[in-house]
């Protein structure tokens, strides 16, 4: 048992450096602060264990909890902050609970972090956790690298107001060495709700978004209906993260429009237009 509270980094001790390989180095570089209550520990390893490359689950047993944790997942993003959680490492296993935590002002809820096993090689470690907060916030991460969507985003991320509710996933392979960020999973399901900004390429604000926003590492699809200018349209914008920004957007729009092209609200002089367009053009 280890009285009192001590830091992340004293816990991490209790981590053999030979336990884990490249998963240990990763969690060991991303915990940047945090203090530790109810830490207790039971090594029981034995001979037999140097026969093979796994341990046993039961040789370890190091629990804990932390409060005030940072925890930088992608070292050119926002850290989890102000985290509230506890952990379990076992012999070939680790598991954290986060029931609650902040990213980029964001309130993150749900929050897990996983591996199944240590060896053989071929799982995946994986984050999870459910963001609430203001649509802002929420478009400021997708600027950061390596998702870098700054220059492809229709919207100024510095405009935008509304709510964002978001799932998000991220699974990193556990290999023996270290991972460049596209070899990574990523899963991101949730909503705008209330949604408003003004466009990029045209001199319009968008409002009363009701979005699903959908998305991995290939591909960002967001839709629904959205008031556009003086008019209610429907909206699907598909980004497509692998290819060349000039080449990287679709669109499809339905709306009502005039004969010059502007977006009415006029149902005696309905159209139905759908346009598919690439480098943001809109509208």
């Amino acid at each position: 048992t280890v009285g009192g509270a001590v830091s992340v980094q004293q816990v991490m001790a209790f981590w053999p450096a030979s336990l884990g390989g490249s998963v240990r180095e990763y969690v060991a570089k991303g915990l940047r602060a945090g203090t530790v209550t109810n830490g207790r520990a039971h090594i029981d390893i034995r001979p037999s264990d140097s026969l093979t490359e796994a341990l046993r689950q039961d040789a370890i047993n190091v629990t804990f909890d932390v409060t005030n944790g940072e925890f930088m997942f992608v070292d050119t993003m926002s850290p989890i902050v102000n985290a509230r959680g506890s952990g379990i490492l076992h012999g070939n296993a680790f598991e954290m609970t986060v029931p609650e935590a902040r990213l980029n002002n964001l309130a993150l809820s749900n929050g897990r972090v996983v591996v199944p096993r240590f060896h053989p090689h071929g799982e995946w470690l994986t984050v999870s956790a459910h963001a609430e907060g203001d649509a802002r916030n929420a478009m400021q991460i997708l600027m950061q690298h390596p998702l870098s969507l700054q220059d492809r985003l229709p919207i100024d991320a510095a405009s935008t107001t509304g709510h964002a509710s978001v799932t998000l996933q991220l699974q990193r392979p556990i290999v023996g060495t270290p991972v460049e960020f596209e070899d990574w999973r990523m899963r991101l399901d949730g909503a705008l709700q209330n949604f408003a900004g003004n466009m990029t390429t045209r001199q319009i604000a968008v409002s009363n978004g009701q979005l699903q926003v959908h998305g991995d590492l290939r591909s960002l699809v967001v839709s629904g209906p959205v008031r556009a200018g003086g008019s209610n349209v429907n909206v699907a914008w598909t980004e497509h993260l692998t290819r060349a920004p000039h080449s990287s957007s679709e669109y499809t729009i339905s709306g009502d429009f005039d004969a010059s092209g502007q977006i009415v609200g006029n149902d005696s002089e309905k159209e139905i237009l759908r346009r598919h367009m690439r480098s943001g053009a809109i509208l």
